[in-house]
């Protein structure tokens, strides 16, 4: 046997506004789940995007250079990247520069150095070093490097 319940007066007013209350929370929680989604796009790009520089950073670091100034007219060239630099030569644009090295050959690893002397024409001062070499890598073509000359100490 059914039975049938009869509504007080006005329930089926509150029913009704139930279920407006309900379709309005439903397309509430569509809204947001919209938004996490499109979020959750926007953090993978970001994600890429940020994974993509640190390989061109790591790529970077493995040439790098760096020029100290010892006195006026001394130089240290170091070889600041990861892989090793065979056939180095530097040049400075001097009336008289030279790599001091007990070899003819320059290779430099990572973290040696050279000493360099370069003496400016008519007073003038060096104003970069130019740094060409052949990185140590299979198919590897020569490059070339600039590096201001550091300012005088004080």
């Amino acid at each position: 046997m059914v039975r049938v319940v009869q509504l007080p007066h006005g329930a089926t007013k509150y029913l009704q506004l139930m279920g407006i209350a309900a379709f309005v929370i439903s397309c509430i929680a569509v809204l947001i789940s919209l938004w996490a989604g499109w979020n959750a796009f926007l953090s993978r790009r970001a994600a890429q995007t940020s994974a993509e520089a640190a390989d061109v950073t790591v790529k970077e670091r493995r040439f790098r250079w760096s020029v100290t100034r010892c006195d006026d007219q001394e130089f240290t060239v170091r070889n600041e990247g990861t892989v090793t630099a065979l056939d180095v030569s530097i040049t400075a644009g001097a009336m008289r520069e030279k790599a001091l090295r007990d070899a003819d050959r320059l290779d430099l690893g990572p973290g040696e150095a050279v000493n360099f002397v370069a003496l400016g024409a008519w007073g003038s001062p060096v104003l970069d070093f130019i740094i060409n070499w052949t990185p140590n890598l299979p198919d590897a073509k020569r490059r070339t490097w600039t590096e201001p000359c550091p300012p005088k100490a004080k």
